[in-house]
């Protein structure tokens, strides 16, 4: 008998057009938050598996935090999962953005959504779930794999016309053509044409069902579903109804209603899942994937292009979550090292931070394709997590200092810590000291008596208080600390000159030349190379009209601030100052480039960049801080690194979550997206120059795109288009911006990694007495392998021993471990017999369980 297949699924975003957990703003009146929509909309879908019917939520984070507020129910939950008429697909805790978070993020994504559903339910997902997302990154699939997927149940925007299978960046294959099935499909209450119920003023009312909204185009409902009658009788075999309960409108007192259905039309009512379908009608396809033909394997080794806007607009969230994701690391790394010395592991405080920085990454927030009301509740949210992570750092801190030997001397005595895997030699580092006066000069000293001269002091605003911040460039060892001194000096403040001509700034590595406006060229003396340009870390601008997703239309107009291209349908600039200083101070060398600059007739209301340079005496890279403030609309501030000639293959190499990945231009993506050219960067591009490449790094900055021999990295963006939330006025961020960068050639991926990580890490310090203790002044707290990157280092989730996991660089690698480890999976499952050494393949997620012998 033929069928009526009917799936009604979740689709309510974390956060969009109004936040998630408080009240929003729209035309005056105040609407309800997501979460109390979506617990509505729950409600609604459970009466209905009450009533026979099958529901599907996309993420976790949903039906946890339902139970959370109704523990009630959870008993009935777990019977419908078991009975399959509840099923949570594998979206992880939240459906994230594939592109912006670190590789390790999308680890815990899954890894913290499989337990939770694993301890409370004992269910696990069997397909992976990309609903909505702006991209899939290249090394999706080998995570898909190690999670348990063989399949995507969806996915949209993204490999278009696809072959049923996708092959990513590590040779690993899961199946693409799952969802679908051969017959003609129809799609039931999607999203309709609303405005806010002007009874309850959005809050939800008894008028507009709770929802806050009042439809204007109704589409069917109950009472519509007959209408559906002709079209099921003229279709021969299944019939399949998609029901897709939504932020507008949640379907109601339907089951009865299809019950009815079925009986005119002669055909069997399956109340069913997505996931279930797809076993169904596609199971060959995913029980083949290991067996996959090279005919069905897709080409394209990620699921981009991508829209433009969302890697450039509202940037401090970017930069936000760079950051968080840094102390994240930095507290695992730490809390390790104290629960090797006794000190209980916080386990289950650290899975609290990652399972909010996965709402905090979901594919409508850190993108930025939201509202501002969900801006400033995901910007505290920010700030909350951070607080936290700073807790759990300076509480394992204080557990080392309490056994350092620290010794009388000169000096203020202070720690710095070093938590990552590799040494850092000459890179900047700052340590919080006591002065009791007011100096702006001084010395740090090692213990091993090596000087370095302080750069700046940086003191309390509040004159009762005698800390202060000193900074220099210094090096110390991989995961260790080191108890430094600071000698206080009155010195002279660096004068700042004007730069008349020319100005050369250079060491025993690089030289950096500048003219009276900009950098000149930038070249390498051990490699005997140029690797930049005249017009690197220059102002430039473009039009960028439309909204916070993306253009509406291909650029016209572009311009370099500094250095005003005069066409001939263009005035001279409204205003243009330029200027270019130079300062030496110990250890340093600095540069700052000032450009202001005014165009009305193209909405360029002001422009104030400050790009500082600085070369360290000691230093292989060039360090770049540009503060920036732009009034503008429809526009975007970028900058260049205008290298010495095209790459020889004319692409950058992009850090990408869980690897690296070869990119072009990008071309032309669809209307609804708006016009793409810009690819997103974790940390740092590369450009094979032939004989060496050129690292640019970033913090924060994902947006980058190579012309000719130009990479430029778009900074801000300032769309007026509304689009589809309920408020963009602080996508046009006019204050003040920090952007940080590194430039240096280099040889090998590793070297490009760790100057990423290093620009991306804050090393902690705090301050310390006079004491006698049992560890030296200078202690390494671990050690491991550090010729591939540390995805992570951390606590095994079921408490036995610990979780060590490395990414593959792209050639084959053998990590030697000092003792016995076993290989795991992401999930922390052992899947091999002890071992010492392990062959890592290209981009390989290598996870590793150890007693933490190893790490002492």
């Amino acid at each position: 008998m033929p069928r009526i297949l009917v799936t009604y699924q979740n689709h309510l975003d974390l956060s969009w057009r109004r936040p998630r957990y408080s009240a929003g703003n729209s035309d005056g009146y105040k609407i309800a938050p997501y979460s109390e929509l979506q617990e509505r909309q729950l409600d609604q879908a459970f009466d209905f598996i009450r009533q026979g019917g099958c529901y599907d939520l996309e993420q976790t984070i949903s039906l946890r935090e339902y139970i959370e507020r109704n523990p009630d129910c959870k008993d009935e939950i777990k019977e419908w999962i078991a009975d399959g008429r509840l099923t949570v697909l594998g979206g992880g805790e939240s459906v994230i953005d594939y592109n912006l978070p670190d590789g390790e993020s999308l680890v815990r994504n899954h890894l913290y959504s499989r337990l939770w559903l694993k301890n409370n339910f004992d269910y696990a997902p069997t397909l992976a779930d990309c609903p909505d997302t702006f991209g899939l990154s290249g090394n999706l699939p080998q995570l898909f794999r190690q999670l348990g997927y063989k399949g995507i149940v969806e996915f949209h925007r993204v490999f278009g016309g696809c072959k049923p299978y996708w092959r990513g960046i590590s040779g690993d294959v899961v199946a693409l053509k799952t969802a679908g099935i051969p017959v003609p499909d129809n799609a039931y209450t999607t999203f309709r044409k609303c405005r806010v119920c002007t009874i309850c003023g959005g809050d939800g009312c008894a008028a507009c069902g709770g929802s806050g909204f009042i439809c204007i185009l109704e589409p069917y409902d109950a009472e519509g579903i007959p209408a559906l009658r002709d079209c099921i009788m003229e279709t021969e075999g299944d019939f399949r109804i998609i029901f897709m309960g939504e932020e507008t409108k949640t379907p109601k007192n339907i089951a009865n209603a299809l019950r009815q259905l079925a009986e005119e039309t002669g055909r069997e009512l399956v109340m069913t899942s997505s996931q279930a379908l797809s076993h169904e009608f596609n199971r060959a396809w995913i029980d083949g994937v290991d067996e996959a033909d090279e005919n069905d394997i897709d080409p394209r080794l990620e699921g981009n292009p991508v829209a433009t806007g969302c890697y450039t607009s509202r940037i401090r969230i970017k930069q936000e979550n760079r950051r968080i994701e840094s102390a994240l690391r930095t507290a695992e790394h730490l809390a390790v090292a104290a629960a090797l010395e006794g000190v209980p592991y916080p386990k289950k405080a650290l899975e609290r931070i990652w399972v909010k920085l996965a709402y905090y990454q979901f594919h409508d927030a850190i993108p930025s394709s939201h509202s501002d009301d969900v801006y400033t509740e995901l910007m505290e949210l920010s700030r909350q997590m951070r607080a936290s992570l700073s807790r759990i750092i300076y509480g394992s801190i204080n557990k080392f200092i309490e056994k350092a030997d620290i010794k009388g001397g000169e000096g203020i005595p202070f720690a710095v810590f070093n938590p990552l895997e590799f040494d850092v030699e000459n890179v900047k580092l700052s340590g919080v000291v006591r002065c009791g006066r007011y100096v702006n000069g001084g010395r740090v000293v090692a213990p091993d008596g090596t000087e370095y001269p302080v750069v700046s002091v940086r003191r309390t605003e509040l004159p009762e208080y005698d800390h202060a911040i000193v900074e220099w460039y210094g090096s110390i060892p991989a995961f260790s600390y080191q108890i430094m001194r600071f000698i206080p000096a009155e010195a002279e403040e660096a004068e700042e000159t004007t730069v008349k001509n020319s100005f050369v700034m250079e060491n025993e590595y690089l030289r950096v030349t500048f003219n009276d406006h900009a950098v000149e060229e930038v070249f390498d003396k051990i490699k005997n190379c140029r690797i930049a340009r005249e017009g690197t870390f220059a102002p430039w601008i473009t039009d960028d009209p439309g909204h916070a997703w993306g253009r509406t239309s291909t650029i016209q107009y572009e311009e370099r601030a500094d250095y005003p291209n005069y066409l001939e349908h263009m005035l001279p600039a409204h205003e243009l100052s330029r200027k270019v200083t130079s300062k030496r101070i110990d250890g340093a060398t600095v540069v700052r480039v000032y450009v202001t600059y005014k165009r009305p007739e193209r909405q360029i209301y002001s422009l104030d960049w400050c790009a500082e340079f600085t070369l360290a005496d000691n230093s292989r890279q060039l360090e770049v801080e540009i503060r920036t403030a732009f009034n503008a609309r429809d526009l975007r501030l970028s900058t260049h690194v205008v290298l010495d000639k095209s790459p020889v293959d004319r692409k950058l190499n992009y850090e990408i979550p869980l690897g690296q990945i070869k990119r072009g231009r990008v071309n032309e993506f669809d209307n609804q997206l708006g016009y793409a050219d810009e690819w997103p960067s974790l940390r740092y591009v590369s450009a094979d120059m032939g004989a060496y490449k050129v690292t640019l790094c970033n913090n924060g900055t994902p947006g980058h795109n190579l012309k000719g021999n130009h990479i430029a990295v778009a900074l801000l963006r300032t769309p007026v288009q509304q689009c589809c939330g309920f408020g963009f006025d602080k996508a046009i961020d006019t204050e003040e911006n920090v952007f940080r960068f590194t430039l240096a050639a280099d040889t090998s991926d590793i070297d490009a990694y760790r100057r990423g990580m290093v620009l991306n890490t804050e090393f902690p310090s705090i301050l310390v007495d006079e004491q006698k203790g049992t560890q030296p002044e200078t202690y390494s707290f671990m050690k491991l392998p550090n010729d591939l990157p540390l995805l992570a280092l951390k606590g095994a989730e079921d408490g036995r021993g610990y979780i060590v996991r490395y990414l593959g660089l792209s050639d084959e690698k053998t990590l030697s471990f000092s003792s016995d480890v076993v290989p795991a999976n992401v999930l922390e499952e052992t899947t091999s017999d002890v071992v010492k050494e392990a062959q890592i393949k290209p981009f390989g997620i290598a996870t590793f369980r150890t007693d933490g012998e190893i790490l002492k």
